[in-house]
């Protein structure tokens, strides 16, 4: 058996464990084998990570951000996920079993989507609006990570 892979968590700007230390195991589907130790996020890990990227947005740079100066950044991450997308794909498809051809393209998919902040005026209403729900939400048990862009 290949030794455990061992993940953390990125809550403001630092990579972390859970506050209180708990872990849980995930299976490769394909092979049964356990193959990584992911933290299992609290309830308090959560609100932290959900305060500081209240904060990041509210407070930092971004807020202040063009829509196209924002889109500029948003399509430089989709080029590095695209660029990881193979071990990015390999990652998933140990960790969820489904084919690499279908998990390594899901790195590539963020570029269309990418160019929208661009082409929408945010007032600073709705970017209000936007972080108001996003800083009220609660989590009662994540069961496991995404890569996500909201």
């Amino acid at each position: 058996m290949a030794e455990l892979k061992r993940y953390q968590m990125y809550i403001n700007g630092e990579w972390v464990d859970a506050e209180n230390g708990t872990t849980f195991t995930s299976v490769n589907p394909a092979t049964g084998e356990t193959w990584a130790e992911v933290p299992e996020a609290s309830e308090a890990d959560v609100n932290r990570a959900v305060e500081a990227a209240h904060r990041a947005f509210s407070e930092g740079p971004w807020s202040t951000l063009t829509p196209t100066a924002r889109g500029k950044m948003l399509r430089r991450l989709a080029e590095i996920l695209a660029e990881h997308s193979e071990p990015l794909g390999r990652c998933e498809t140990v960790d969820t079993g489904k084919l690499f051809q279908e998990t390594r393209w899901q790195a590539d998919v963020y570029q269309p989507h990418v160019s929208y902040p661009s082409r929408r005026n945010w007032s600073s209403q709705s970017r209000r609006a936007c972080s108001i729900c996003f800083s009220r939400v609660k989590a009662r048990r994540l069961v496991g990570t995404t890569p996500q862009l909201v």
